[in-house]
């Protein structure tokens, strides 16, 4: 509805006056649309809510319609994952912060849109873009979603946290996340399969760092999650894959390349660690070849670097690493299971010494109770700072059944300082590797 101006009046947005008849001023003659179409604009408001019956016996029906926010609630009318909803009065088209207040008719099963009044379908996500897992709209669940320009956002869900952006859903079942660098894609597909299926979104990660970011969605809930990563070369734009947040719940987060051929996924940096793990939680890696280089004041540049996690890694390679290959600390716990293999240097950098594992800050490393084989690359030299270290309180205890290519190896077997211990398990001064004796200091201890 427009404004109505005054009878005879050419301006559209000349005033009403009042007559005085002491002055002999003509008061406005309003027109018929003045007072027909705000009646009508009103009526229609009341009607379009379905609340009540346009009557004279309620001058508060207006006001009611409105607080019932029926104009922006409907029942969904479609099938799982295709929502549907009929509004009153029927939008124009879409338009940002158009919002859509429904009940679920049926649980989704993955990921889903919505269709307002046959306008099309438009994706349904959650605040950082990323499309519904399955059971995120659960069937009779109140929903509300709103209209970002491109999709619709889903707001908040009577279902509780896990219908709600930002808090973790529950896992019910184990999960398989996909990531390949070569066809996936971070943006448009879901990572819940291992290729493209066409005419949906469906498809793998292209990196590993979405993959993880997705994974502190969840808790584990006593489940599994695996992140199943094809064969491919792996660097995030700013040059490090970190896994920051790992999900609550009892389980593991498994992340899982070529345990054949381990060289065939490369993660690698330039001037950040390869791969960082941080935070209360438990992880398993298999099947990856770690490499860095360069410097930064900031960071190690390591390989891996651990910091609270407990993690299980074998299966994995390391090529040249600027700093240590391996970094465990404040109270990050790592075990090595499988094989392990060495086929680069790790000489250190201006920030960080260079050596195989490095533990410290109240850190634990293992092997295995199994105890499986450490390889040296047999036509490569390896130089390290150290082979092993451990310092601030961190404890160090590694054996293996066999070994090859020790003989490779330059640089200090073992430093122990600061209270950190070093075992061999009774191996003795030369059990580590290196053409340089260990040393202990400021209560170090190797044993």
């Amino acid at each position: 509805m427009k404004y109505n101006q005054p009878y005879g009046i050419s301006d559209p947005e000349g005033p009403y006056i009042n007559g005085n008849p002491s002055t002999g001023t003509m008061g406005s003659i309003p027109p018929a649309a003045s007072i027909e179409y705000p009646q009508r604009e009103i009526v229609n408001l009341i009607t379009h809510a379905g609340l009540v019956n346009p009557d004279n016996t309620d001058l508060h029906q207006l006001s009611k319609s409105v607080q019932s926010m029926l104009m922006n609630a409907q029942d969904d009318a479609g099938t799982a994952n295709a929502y549907q909803v009929t509004m009153h009065p029927a939008p124009n088209a879409y338009y940002k912060y158009l919002m859509v207040i429904f009940e679920v008719g049926n649980s989704n099963t993955g990921p889903s849109v919505m269709n307002v009044n046959a306008l099309g379908p438009k994706p349904i996500v959650r605040i950082d873009g990323t499309a519904l897992d399955a059971d995120a709209l659960i069937e009779d669940a109140i929903v509300c979603l709103m209209y970002d320009g491109v999709n619709f956002q889903m707001v908040w869900s009577s279902t509780g946290s896990k219908g709600i952006p930002g808090l973790p859903n529950f896992l019910t079942a184990p999960k398989d996340i996909y990531v390949n660098n070569a066809t996936g894609n971070d943006v448009t597909y879901d990572g819940t399969t291992a290729a493209f299926v066409t005419g949906t979104i469906h498809g793998p990660f292209k990196t590993i760092q979405r993959a993880a970011n997705e994974v502190t969605k969840y808790n584990l809930n006593g489940f599994n999650i695996t992140v199943h990563v094809a064969d491919g070369t792996y660097a995030t734009p700013s040059g490090q894959t970190t896994i920051q947040y790992m999900p609550t719940g009892s389980g593991f987060v498994i992340y899982l390349g070529n345990r054949a051929t381990p060289a065939n996924v490369v993660v690698q940096s330039v001037n950040r660690t390869a791969l960082q793990i941080s935070g209360a939680g438990q992880a398993q890696v298999f099947g990856f070849k770690f490499t860095s280089s360069g410097s930064n004041a900031g960071d190690p540049c390591a390989g891996v670097f651990l910091d609270r996690v407990r993690l299980t890694m074998g299966d994995v390679e390391f090529g040249f690493c600027s700093g240590y290959m391996v970094g465990v600390t404040r109270g990050a716990s790592m075990v090595m299971g499988d094989h392990w293999y060495i086929n680069g240097s790790s000489p250190g950098n201006p920030y960080a010494s260079g050596g195989f594992i490095a533990c410290f800050f109240s850190a634990t490393v293992e092997s295995s109770p199994a105890i499986y084989p450490l390889y040296m690359h047999t036509n490569v030299a390896i130089s390290v700072g150290y082979f092993v270290s451990s310092s601030q309180f961190g404890a160090l205890n590694l054996t293996w059944t066999s070994y090859a290519g020790f003989a490779n190896v330059s640089g200090q077997k073992y430093i122990a300082t600061a209270n950190g211990v070093i075992s061999s398990g009774g191996g003795g001064a030369s059990y580590y590797p290196g053409n340089m004796a260990g040393t202990v200091a400021s209560g170090g201890q190797y044993v």
